[in-house]
């Protein structure tokens, strides 16, 4: 699933919104080096290699990856809400510009770099310890709604805060993460009820 959602996300965030090279996109050239540089997002280079490690992706996601299920404890539901959104609220603090930054997670020039680490050491972390409880004997689905429960909203209130929104935005910003909360509670209620 994460190797699947990386791919969406070159394609879609990166190739489709031009994310990875644009400089006009919202202040997303502030936010950290673009490994790639400023190269046009339509350019032969740029299109080869982000295409490649997408399909890269895809292939391995797609691979069958046998485990072996433990039973250990695992974090109860209510917990993994939190964990979700705080993982998901870290991550994006440590790539977006927030409010009175030159650069993400407030670092200077030099040191921008440490951003877009710092947020794959994060997102590889929660990923293998997602891994390790998801191979439990006690691992449901409703462990699984309970961590989409608190990514949804975190990563819509992290819009909010950090992008110059209009007032029309904003509110629809809010009703999208009003909505993503009575999704995510309805999403472990009936997980809970059918497990």
């Amino acid at each position: 699933m994460l190797a699947l959602g990386l791919a969406y996300g070159l394609l879609e965030e990166g190739l489709a919104l031009g994310s990875l090279t644009s400089t006009t996109l919202y202040p997303v050239a502030n936010w950290a080096p673009r490994l790639l540089g400023s190269t046009p997002r339509d350019s032969a280079v740029h299109l080869i290699v982000v295409g490649a490690l997408a399909a890269a992706l895809v292939a391995l996601g797609l691979l069958r990856h046998p485990a072996v299920l433990r039973d250990r404890p695992i974090p109860r539901p209510r917990s993994l809400v939190v964990i979700g959104a705080v993982s998901v609220a870290g991550c994006f603090a440590l790539l977006m510009q927030l409010p009175g930054a030159e650069h993400s997670a407030y670092l200077p020039d030099r040191l921008a770099w440490l951003a877009p680490v710092s947020a794959l050491i994060l997102l590889a972390t929660g990923s293998a310890i997602c891994r390790r409880w998801s191979t439990n004997t006690r691992w449901s689905p409703v462990h699984i709604a309970a961590l989409i429960a608190g990514a949804l909203p975190a990563h819509s209130l992290l819009g909010l805060i950090v992008f110059p929104l209009g007032t029309l935005d904003r509110v629809a910003l809010a009703i999208i993460m009003a909505a993503e909360v009575a999704v995510g509670v309805w999403l472990v209620r009936r997980t809970t009820v059918v497990h």
